[in-house]
């Protein structure tokens, strides 16, 4: 699907470059440096411009994108992908308890307030030089263990099961238990018998049992 053009913003130069005629996309998989390039022919002053549009990149996620250290009693010090970025923001939350935020300008941060043996996520986003926010990378949970020496701490997997579904068949609202071995996000589909899916959800469940009502009928 193709989308309109919309303003975003109005760029002036310099004083040079006038009556923009032509313009061309340069896409970063063609581009010299690898990033996207707009480049302009302007009709009066007869000069080309090239312009570079920077993306505002997360942090890679997944296990083997962040560290973790515990190996000083009492800290625990992370570090992630560094993408360039003028500033981060770093959340970090024990599991059932809301989000702590800082905005570290490293890539790298040190706490000091975790709990031994509580299980913990983290999710972080890239502030770009532009003002904008990437979206945030959310990581895999982990459990803090206090006094760790030079071991990445174990990543902690939740593992959820369907105990109960009903009515089943249906044609209207479907009715699930969900047990879940852990606090996490969840993307539930819900297929017809021919493996269609009928609708997408965004869940989040929890280290319970766990009742989702969803409507089914299309």
């Amino acid at each position: 699907m193709s989308q309109k053009p919309y303003f975003v913003t109005y760029i002036n130069n310099n004083q040079i470059d006038t009556s923009p005629e032509s313009i061309i996309y340069i896409s970063p998989e063609d581009s010299p440096n690898g990033q996207d390039i707009v480049v302009t022919a302007n009709e009066v002053s007869a000069t080309v411009s090239l312009f570079t549009v920077q993306q505002c990149v997360a942090p890679a996620g997944g296990s083997a994108n962040i560290a973790y250290d515990s190996s000083v009693p009492g800290e625990l010090t992370v570090t992630w992908e560094n993408t360039g970025a003028a500033e981060y923001i770093f959340q970090i939350r024990r599991m059932g308890s809301s989000w702590e935020t800082y905005f570290p300008n490293t890539n790298s941060i040190t706490l000091d307030n975790l709990v031994d043996g509580a299980r913990y996520q983290v999710r972080i986003a890239s502030i770009c030089g532009d003002g904008n926010d990437s979206p945030f990378t959310t990581f895999p949970r982990f459990r803090y263990n206090d006094g760790v020496s030079g071991l990445e701490m174990a990543q902690e997997e939740v593992f959820a099961t369907l105990t109960a579904l009903f009515p089943n068949p249906t044609s209207d609202l479907i009715a699930a238990q969900i047990q879940s071995t852990g606090d996490s996000d969840a993307l539930i589909k819900v297929q017809d018998v021919f493996g269609r899916t009928i609708i997408t959800i965004n869940y989040y469940i929890y280290e319970v049992d766990n009742q989702l009502v969803v409507g089914v009928n299309k």
